[in-house]
């Protein structure tokens, strides 16, 4: 456990809370925590933190002593007074009090853009899961036809096992492999063919549809002004 800093030690004396209100001495350690309270003769200790204190007020400077007041959480109020000599304890808690509101505010605001930062990254990941699901939709058919050409081909590659085969067994194995290419070369040939001849056909079909639909609007075209004639 690191040990807390140590801003400043002496002697400061508080007013005792019975009916006399007597000023009592106190071995003090100021920290970045708090104030720490000893009593003079023993290790009891109480402690002021800067977590509970709301102010330092009541600043008053008055014969051999300076009187300030430390105000809690809960509205109790603690009398202190230090020596003319020994200045600065009001001043030093005040200074711990607000550097301590500094820090939370810091964190809080840190807190903040961390819950920001993550409710961005979680909308970013909402819109991006929701563009997958569109692109899925949209290229669903694309990826069957894929998947159905890597099958196709992981059907027609077949592993070679060549490992084991001699230095002949190897070259008929070369003649093998050649002749498969040259089939496949020619069969992409007569497809491509095939595709071209296909694609006269479909194209002289259009466009004896079409001189047939000129020639039917034509034709129904005469019949209608003759029978306006007569």
């Amino acid at each position: 456990m690191t040990p807390e800093k140590v801003l400043r030690e002496g002697v400061l004396e508080k007013r005792s809370g019975g009916l006399l209100q007597l000023w009592k001495k106190k071995r003090c350690l100021l920290t970045e925590k708090g104030l720490q309270l000893f009593e003079p003769k023993g290790s009891r200790r109480k402690e002021l933190s800067f977590a509970r204190m709301k102010a330092v007020e009541c600043v008053e400077w008055k014969e051999r002593h300076i009187y300030f007041t430390v105000v809690m959480d809960d509205s109790l109020e603690i009398d202190f007074r230090c020596a003319q000599e020994d200045p600065g304890w009001n001043a030093e808690i005040t200074m711990g009090l607000e550097e301590r509101a500094r820090k939370e505010e810091e964190e809080a605001r840190k807190r903040a853009e961390e819950e920001a930062r993550k409710k961005k990254a979680f909308s970013n990941m909402l819109h991006f899961g929701g563009y997958m699901q569109k692109s899925e939709k949209k290229g669903g058919k694309k990826q069957t036809e894929r998947e159905k050409k890597k099958k196709i081909l992981s059907e027609r590659r077949k592993p070679l096992n060549i490992d084991h085969l001699s230095e002949d067994k190897l070259r008929d194995k070369a003649k093998e492999l050649w002749q498969n290419i040259h089939d496949l070369e020619a069969e992409k040939f007569d497809l491509q063919e095939k595709f071209k001849r296909q694609k006269y056909e479909i194209n002289v079909l259009r466009n004896r549809i079409s001189d047939h639909q000129k020639v039917s609007k034509g034709a129904r075209g005469k019949t209608m002004v003759g029978s306006r004639r007569k």
